[in-house]
């Protein structure tokens, strides 16, 4: 009896000892379990926090040609995104600057950056926690993309046909894209700005709008006041110039509607249609000679709005025919991007590139595009994108014989080495259908320029590739 009696008592003891620990056992479920809710909570807004700092950091490169709108396009897509219950980003921070893969490193820089680095917090929602605080942790992240490093050929066509939008006889242009008065709206200015940076003095009693002279050679050149004035360029005369605007006799002539007229305007037009090389007329170097200039001008735009500081450019020049000489590997791949303007300006050093400096009309970029090619297989980087600007007339003549299938040729070799080939081309006649195929093939763009369309106006072409290769690294 008495064991019963101590039996019952100790369940008794033991009952009301559980009864006394139960709350206490009931508030630490409820403490594990809040912990684990707002610890999967928190993980979860990690993790899609993480998913828009991602991608505001690839929106950030590949909208990248100023900090402003490169950050703009981060901000952008950090606002379209929700994290759990549509919770407030806070802390968003932008800074662009270099990543060292080797080293695995980010240094913040402004200037010509490789990589951008993307960090925000928010703050994690809490559920059972809101018995011990009254908010969540704040969660933070950081993303970083790299752009994979480029290494640009560019291949620039500086045949006769490069001043075609300045010269007289580019006004019968309505297959081009434009109306006659466009082009001879586009053409007389173009002519003007020539003259003015040719800063030519006054020869006889010319002036530059031209005047209607009828007669003799002889008679014409005293009328225009220029007996005993030395013509005042390495080839060419005066008697040359006066036959261009009077008669067709030197096998081109000014455009019809100038004939007869005398002026500076036909004078610039003679000089670029007849005598346009250096050894010519050097005066010509540093003028404003169109579409040249406006590749000279994109070219240079594209390297300060689109290169990084892991970039590397390089440049091929192409004019008549295709013979080796007939191009020139002016620039091989270089981080300095003074080095190729420079060459295509001119710089204290001397240099510059003028329409037609390697002989008269024809165009045959072919060695140069064998050659780029080869640079790229033999000196590009592993790690690089591979990258070809073809700027061309795509005119040819008798001098050079076109086989479109050696190009092709050279379009799959590009593809199978990963190269990319964009090609800008005007005016739009000539083999430009042969160029447009080569860029389509091996994966580039291509682009028709036609004489009204702003300078620099590749720039759109160089928009269109900027949607680089990026990857995000940290």
């Amino acid at each position: 009896m008495l064991k019963l009696f101590k039996a019952t008592s100790y369940r008794q003891s033991m009952v009301g000892a559980m009864m006394f620990l139960m709350p206490a056992i009931i508030i630490l479920l409820l403490t594990v379990s809040a912990v684990v809710v707002d610890i999967g909570a928190a993980r979860v807004a990690r993790a899609q926090l993480q998913t828009v700092t991602d991608a505001a950091a690839t929106a950030a490169l590949n909208a990248y040609d100023t900090i402003e709108n490169a950050s703009a396009a981060a901000s952008n897509v950090a606002s379209q995104n929700q994290i759990l219950d549509n919770r407030s980003i806070e802390n968003f921070q932008v800074q662009f600057g270099y990543w060292d893969k080797d080293n695995r490193s980010f240094t913040v820089d402004d200037d010509s950056p490789n990589a951008v680095r993307v960090t925000a917090s928010v703050r994690s929602p809490i559920f059972f926690s809101k018995l011990f605080q009254s908010e969540g942790p704040l969660v933070t992240t950081t993303s970083i993309a790299s752009m994979r490093p480029r290494d640009i050929y560019f291949i620039v066509d500086v045949a006769n046909m490069t001043n075609i939008y300045s010269r007289l006889s580019g006004i019968d242009t309505a297959a081009w894209g434009s109306s006659e008065a466009e082009a001879s709206s586009a053409i007389l200015a173009s002519n003007q700005l020539i003259y003015e940076a040719m800063n030519l003095p006054q020869y006889g009693n010319m002036t530059y709008e031209p005047v209607t002279i009828m007669g003799s050679v002889n008679k014409i050149k005293n009328d225009l006041g220029l007996n005993g004035v030395d013509y005042p360029f390495p080839s060419g005369s005066w008697e040359e110039y006066i036959e261009y605007v009077r008669t067709s006799s030197l096998g081109v002539a000014v455009n019809q509607d100038y004939k007869h007229q005398y002026g500076y305007l036909t004078l610039i037009d003679y000089l670029l249609t007849l005598r346009y090389q250096y050894s010519e007329t050097p005066a010509l170097l540093f003028t404003p000679e169109q579409p040249l200039r406006g590749i000279k001008d994109s070219i240079q735009a594209f390297m300060q709005s689109y290169l990084t500081v892991a970039d590397r450019v390089g440049l091929f020049t192409f004019g008549a025919g295709l013979a080796p000489e007939h191009y020139v590997f002016a620039q091989p791949l270089t981080n300095s991007t003074s080095a190729v303007t420079d060459y295509l300006y001119g710089g204290a050093a001397g240099g510059g590139v003028q329409s037609g400096y390697t002989g008269p009309y024809q165009s045959g970029s072919y060695p140069a595009i064998v050659s780029a090619i080869d640079q790229l297989i033999e000196n590009g980087r592993d790690d690089a994108e591979k990258i070809i600007f073809i700027f061309t007339a795509a005119q040819t003549d008798a001098g050079v014989s076109v086989d479109s299938d050696a190009y092709y040729e050279e379009a799959v070799r590009a593809k199978d080495n990963n190269i990319t080939i964009n090609t800008i081309v005007f005016p739009p006649l000539g083999f430009w259908n042969m160029y447009q195929e080569m860029a389509s093939y091996s994966g580039g763009s291509s682009l028709s320029v036609y004489i009204t369309t702003t300078i620099p106006y590749s720039l759109q072409l160089f928009q269109m590739n900027n949607l680089r290769k990026i990857q995000i690294v940290h």
